[in-house]
């Protein structure tokens, strides 16, 4: 019983695996011939331009090749609109202000009076002002006078300085100086620019003594110059005025010496003292007027009220 059932599950095997092999030895199905390769296709150009093209492949199973459709190009951004700044707030206001009070309006034919600075400050006569003006100064150190001033732009001044008479024993000497200029002042400024005449005087007298006696010999000489002066200088329009100035004078012609007085006779010894003395005069005269071909006077301080 036993070897029946041996050869009855022998016989199954093998049934099987004979089966298995013949499975195996079959031949596979042959494949289906492949297609022919696609015609080249041209490359499709984007149409909004912002691709590269794309190659279109053909349908592998014969069919005409289908181009891809284009994606769109996205859209560009909605730009927001600018916006106004804010306008700043108005600061606050510490204190209440008042309203401005309504002006008046001028009829047609209102003449508005004049605000120039010369027609609000007119002097006694309108626009001519004068008034007395005292210097200190160099060479003709005292002096007064009357200075003026013509509107804004012209002015002038009349002028006497002198040095008073000093002495050293026997001898004295002085001087003094008459002028007349005119001024235009720059832009109506206290700035000046002056040109006028002067008459420069110099004196000076001696008295000489006889040494054993009581005879006395007297010798006096002056020089007067009229000269051309112009010059610069600094001073106010109208009322309290302070100023300072500088003036150069040009002679105009020869200067000599002028001796006064007569010659002492009779006496050698007074007519040798007066013929050495005016010798002396006339050389030192002479040679300062060589020296200083034109003559000057600065003005340090001027005061004076005009009105």
């Amino acid at each position: 019983m036993r070897t029946v059932r041996f050869w009855s599950w022998t016989c199954l095997v093998l049934a099987l695996a004979s089966t298995s092999l013949a499975q195996t030895a079959s031949p596979s199905p042959q494949a289906p011939p492949s297609a022919a390769p696609a015609p080249a296709v041209p490359l499709a150009p984007d149409p909004y331009g912002d691709a590269p093209p794309v190659a279109t492949p053909a349908d592998p199973y014969g069919g005409p090749a289908i181009a891809p459709t284009p994606e769109p190009a996205p859209a560009p951004a909605p730009q927001p609109y600018a916006q106004p700044m804010p306008a700043p707030a108005p600061a606050p206001q510490l204190y209440a202000q008042p309203a401005p009070a309504p002006q008046p309006v001028p009829p047609p034919d209102f003449d508005p009076p004049a605000t120039d600075a010369s027609d609000a400050d007119e002097c006694v006569l309108g626009t001519f002002c004068f008034g007395p003006v005292l210097t200190l100064g160099v060479f003709n150190p005292l002096g007064i006078g009357v200075h003026g001033r013509i509107a804004k732009h012209f002015g002038f001044a009349i002028d006497y300085q002198f040095l008073p008479t000093v002495g050293v024993e026997d001898a004295s000497v002085g001087m003094a100086m008459f002028t007349i200029t005119g001024r235009w002042h720059v832009g109506g400024s206290p700035f000046f620019l002056g040109a006028g005449f002067s008459y420069q005087a110099l004196w000076a007298e001696g008295t000489f003594q006889e040494v054993l006696g009581d005879e006395t010999a007297k010798l006096e000489a002056s020089v007067d110059i009229p000269q051309f002066m112009f010059g610069l200088g600094v001073l106010g329009g109208d009322g309290f005025v302070m100023g300072i100035d500088l003036a150069l004078g040009v002679p105009l012609g020869d200067t000599d010496v002028v001796f006064a007085g007569e010659r002492p006779s009779g006496n050698q010894q007074l007519e040798a003292m007066y013929d050495s003395s005016k010798d002396t005069i006339e050389s030192v005269a002479e040679t300062l007027l060589e020296l200083l071909p034109m003559t000057f006077q600065l003005n340090l301080f001027r005061i004076g009220y005009i009105f």
